[in-house]
């Protein structure tokens, strides 16, 4: 876990004092700015000298009530200042950079500034009246954001009805939760651990509900790649070209589902089955060799894994063992993974979806079962989802039950297939409450069942 900043006691901190925090920062991060070597050239350009320096004391102060409570009896008196925020790197080229400390306080207070902005813009859109556009802001993970919502939302003017604004944040789920956490994104595309809903999630005001979409993590590698394994054997030593690399067409595929009709779970419908929903998928997985991540010897091949909020057990086992190996790398995004291992710099564990992308090789994990999340949206447990907002979620949830998160023929249905228009015009003549399905669907307090 990265370090935090306990927030409590922030009372004496204006938003003001906040926002020069940020903007000084920003400054010192900088390339190309003179006069960095002493505070006075860091501070030019901004307020008065003495304004800058006792806005950033007052976070000086929290902070270093924060360090040294008064409770604590052996407290040695701390003659540092501004020093704490911003001091001169051992073997730099001596102008000031921010501490880690710093770094660590920016994240956060970025966090507190975002959310004073949005509060000020929700105030003055409530205050000029009806009639502007609602806002669905959601938050996309680069391997959903990049690729699947591309297509998922190709439709949704139509679909979700005038007078609406869309936003869509690309980015980590790591960056996205906290954002979620704070009430600037209204749900969060990702994949979470249970088939559930209503899941809280530790040490956030953020719930997780599943699709019931299940998808497995497998291995992929570059095609001429050699995997070592501890016994002194290559996992693919068959390099040829039809090795492992003949994965069956999803061109022709239906929907395979349980139950009839496609109203939400709110509703009372039966749910899709807990399987991917395109019968192609499981056959692909069925034809993948198997490779136990325990018999892979890391001293000598390079494991590549996305960042995620939620990585699965046997995995997240791998990154703590190997957490000092230089071989495990951890990338921003499965993307990121993708393109690496088509460079051969290494093997990646992604989403099943990745394994009929081109230029790669699959492998499906020893114990697939334990290597499975699930497809889902997360959502704010401190604030009610809003009924367009599950409109919204809705939506992507018919689209994944429907058609899945694998390409038919080297592509994802769009606007601009027949299917696609079905779906939006399904959705279009419902008569739904969706204020309603907000609160069965996406509950602000645990599901217990009862």
């Amino acid at each position: 876990m990265s370090q935090t900043v306990d927030l409590n006691g922030l009372e004496n901190v204006r938003i003001e004092d906040i926002a020069k925090f940020l903007e000084v920062f920003y400054r010192a991060t900088q390339r190309g700015v003179e006069g960095r070597t002493t505070f006075a050239g860091l501070f030019e350009g901004f307020d008065a000298h003495s304004t800058t320096v006792g806005q950033l004391m007052r976070i000086v102060q929290f902070l270093d009530a924060e360090l040294n409570p008064a409770s604590d009896k052996a407290r040695k008196p701390r003659t540092s200042g501004l020093e704490l925020l911003f001091a001169k790197r051992a073997g730099g080229d001596g102008k000031l950079e921010p501490t880690e400390l710093a770094i660590v306080l920016h994240r956060e207070l970025q966090i507190i500034k975002d959310t004073y902005t949005e509060v000020r813009h929700r105030v003055a859109k409530e205050i000029r009246g009806a009639g502007r556009p609602t806002e669905i802001r959601i938050g996309s993970p680069q391997s959903f954001g990049l690729r699947i919502m591309t297509a998922v939302l190709s439709g949704w003017e139509q679909t979700l009805g005038g007078n609406v604004r869309l936003s869509v944040e690309i980015a980590n789920t790591l960056e996205l939760l906290p954002r979620l956490n704070s009430g600037l994104l209204d749900f969060v595309i990702g994949y979470g651990a249970t088939d559930q809903i209503g899941v809280p999630q530790d040490g956030w005001k953020v719930s997780f509900s599943s699709f019931g979409y299940g998808s497995e993590m497998v291995l992929i590698c570059h095609p001429h790649a050699h995997l070592q394994l501890l016994n002194d054997n290559t996992l693919n030593t068959n390099v040829g070209a039809e090795a492992d690399s003949s994965l069956p067409s999803a061109s022709s595929s239906e929907p395979r589902r349980e139950g009839g009709g496609s109203s939400g779970r709110g509703r009372g419908s039966r749910r899709v089955v807990s399987t991917p929903p395109d019968p192609s998928m499981p056959h692909l997985l069925e034809t993948l060799r198997s490779v136990d991540l325990n018999d892979i010897d890391y001293g000598s091949s390079t494991l590549i894994v996305g960042n995620s909020w939620f990585q699965p057990g046997p995995l997240q086992s791998i990154l703590d063992r190997y957490a000092r190996n230089q071989n495990v790398k951890v990338v921003d995004s499965y993307e990121e993974t993708l393109a690496r291992v088509r460079m051969n710099l290494g093997f990646g564990v992604v989403p099943d979806h990745y394994a009929s992308r081109t230029e790669i090789k699959a492998f499906r994990l020893k114990n697939p079962k334990a290597f499975v999340r699930w497809v889902g949206a997360y959502y704010s447990s401190r604030y009610p989802m809003s009924a367009k907002a599950c409109q919204a979620v809705t939506f992507v949830r018919r689209y994944v039950e429907r058609f899945g998160l694998h390409s038919r023929q080297n592509r994802l249905l769009t606007l601009g297939d027949d299917e696609y228009q079905q779906l939006c015009a399904e959705f279009q003549c419902q008569s739904t409450d969706w204020a309603a399905v907000a609160i069965l669907d996406y509950p602000r307090k645990p599901n217990t069942g009862t």
